[in-house]
């Protein structure tokens, strides 16, 4: 989806953020894991307080209140989602909307039993992860609380084509291209990356020096008490990222840009 005709810069952003919803929760695969997460600890969304961080379409809020919580904040700062959370959650007692930012939003109280979201990009760090760590109230249960990014080296023989050719792969070197060929579905034997709610992100240092490869690929996964929830191998929310081998060592770092991370990728050997 893709809006063709023109608005003021923020005015088309907010709208692409918009869209950018839809095409969330049409991987259902994504939100039936996340359920799953869900129904694992059922007995804490019993009577809870409950904040959905980047509610969207407030899937996981309308799911929290029928496991019994007894209050759900669905916190949203894009104008035209809240919209639409307004209306569906109009007259619940249950449910409440917020637009707001999560990192300006505190509950009655400056606590929440459960807070539930969906804030990792394609590289885990790249949407608005670092937010939990900018809370401005106390959370007992962050779900789901851990994430990676994983990596794996390949031979680029095996995925070059009459159209993404040996020379045109050679072009992007430095770029972190999504979806660049077919998801790669096998072992990711490297973590570049990973995230817990408790520790925040941490890097990981990775030598190539002698391991045969030209081509790296990069995958997501999500973790909740250290168990596996989804990953995008499976959930097509997240692009799996590919990039042109062009060196020993590389480093993957994330640079805050509003209320987004944006990823900064160099080789350095």
């Amino acid at each position: 989806m893709e809006i063709l005709n023109y608005f003021p810069e923020k005015k088309l952003s907010e709208l692409f953020d918009f869209l950018g919803f839809v095409s969330i929760y049409e991987d259902r695969e994504r939100t039936k894991n996340y359920f799953k997460m869900m129904e694992a600890a059922r007995k804490k969304f019993a009577g809870a307080v409950v904040v959905e961080a980047g509610a969207g379409f407030g899937e996981f809020t309308e799911k929290a209140v029928k496991m019994g919580a007894k209050k759900a904040y669905a916190v949203e700062i894009n104008k035209y989602m809240h919209g639409v959370l307004a209306k569906k959650f109009a007259g619940s007692k249950h449910v409440k909307v917020v637009k707001k930012d999560i990192t300006e939003f505190v509950p009655p109280g400056f606590h929440a039993d459960v807070l539930i979201h969906d804030l990792f990009g394609p590289l885990m760090y790249d949407e608005s992860l670092f937010a939990l760590g900018e809370l401005k109230f106390d959370v007992a249960t962050v779900m789901p609380n851990g994430a990676r990014v994983v990596m794996a080296l390949l031979d680029s023989k095996k995925f070059t084509d009459e159209v993404v050719t040996p020379d045109v792969l050679g072009e992007l070197r430095g770029a972190l291209v999504a979806d660049l060929f077919e998801p790669y579905t096998g072992r990711y034997p490297y973590e570049v990356c990973s995230w817990s709610s408790s520790e925040g992100i941490k890097h990981s240092d990775i030598s190539l020096a002698g391991k045969k490869g030209d081509l790296l690929v990069f995958c997501l996964e999500i973790y909740h008490d250290q168990k596996f929830v989804c990953s995008a191998r499976e959930s097509t929310n997240w692009p799996i990222v590919w990039t042109p081998r062009a060196g020993d060592r590389f480093r993957l770092r994330f640079k805050r840009d509003g209320i987004y991370c944006n990823p900064v990728f160099e080789w350095i050997e």
